[in-house]
């Protein structure tokens, strides 16, 4: 977990590009739960988002058009009915009027899809494009059906619930030990720690707070000590104590229901109720405004510009 600060020469990145050539860059903060790191990698995860958007796109097209020359697969796979409701979507935004969603977070990429044969195409896309670019699929980690692990946690589609798969469990369990037995952790560790345990944060509702005390001590203003070498912060008591309660909690948590009332996403004439919400990052990752309403059951989003997010202040927005 540590890593000397003589030898933090050593963290890098390297890039392989298409044609095959490497590079390696250096830098002192690229471990996770720092920023540059995770910054380019989800910079190049948009990137392949959207060209993969594109290029399922235009098959989408080439399909429709063997639909409306009689192909009976194509046919079966883009009805007339299922194109009345894209178009009737695409009013919506081009995002919406689509049957395949494909999102991507630094290095983990989800595609859902309307149909196996459309899951399929979408795995064959995504493979190419990022073998193309130079980045290497974790064949052994691709999963397709209806259940998926994603950011360290295993997700049921079909069950509509969210679990902690044993491996990242016995990694949160082991590291919170770590740090409640340690009196002192070196600062690079702390901020990993920190980027880790708070994924794990998604089933555990209500122990986020639990983090508090120890975001305050890992960002305290108060110079960092230095024991043998090492950059860091004693552990506090407080802070060992709020890790204890995580642990205890983590070690009971069966999961969490992600949507245990579908019912409510179906368009109802009581009243014209919703719900909205909105993001507003300076610097790199999305800003945007949206909404979903509960009369048509239909949603919205609205992306903010340089401007407006420079301009407008989060609670206008939300």
């Amino acid at each position: 977990f540590s890593v000397a600060a003589k030898d933090r020469h050593l963290q890098g990145m390297l890039w392989t590009g298409s044609d095959g050539q490497q590079s390696f860059k250096t830098s002192q903060v690229l471990q996770f739960g720092s920023r540059i790191g995770p910054s380019y990698g989800q910079r190049g995860g948009d990137l392949l988002s959207h060209a993969f958007r594109l290029e399922m796109g235009r098959w989408e097209a080439k399909v429709a058009e063997q639909a409306d020359d009689g192909d009976p697969v194509a046919a079966r796979l883009s009805p007339q009915p299922l194109r009345d409701w894209l178009a009737e979507r695409q009013a919506m935004g081009e995002r919406q009027a689509t049957c395949t969603f494909q999102t991507q977070y630094i290095d983990d990429a989800t595609v859902i899809t309307l149909s196996r044969l459309r899951m399929v195409k979408g795995l064959l896309v995504y493979w190419r494009m990022a073998e193309g670019v130079g980045f290497k699929v974790a064949e052994t980690k691709t999963q397709a059906g209806r259940s998926v692990t994603l950011l360290g946690m295993d997700m049921h589609l079909e069950q509509g619930v969210v679990v902690l798969p044993p491996s990242k469990r016995r990694l949160y369990l082991e590291w919170l030990q770590r740090a409640i037995d340690a009196k002192f952790i070196e600062v690079t560790e702390f901020r990993s720690l920190m980027g880790t345990i708070n994924f794990g944060m998604l089933v555990l509702p209500g122990y986020r707070n639990r983090l508090s005390r120890a975001y305050r001590l890992l960002h305290s203003s108060r110079p960092l000590e230095s024991r043998g070498g090492l950059i860091g912060r004693s552990m506090t008591q407080a802070v060992k104590e709020d890790f204890t309660v995580l642990r205890g909690a983590i070690e009971a948590a069966p999961g969490i229901t992600v949507m245990d009332c579908l019912e409510l996403l179906e368009p109802t004439d009581e009243g014209c109720n919703g719900a909205t919400d909105a993001c507003r990052n300076e610097v790199g990752a999305h800003s945007g405004m949206g909404g979903w309403c509960k009369r048509t059951g239909k949603y919205w989003e609205y992306k903010l510009s340089n401007e407006q997010v420079r301009k407008l202040p989060i609670h206008v927005t939300k």
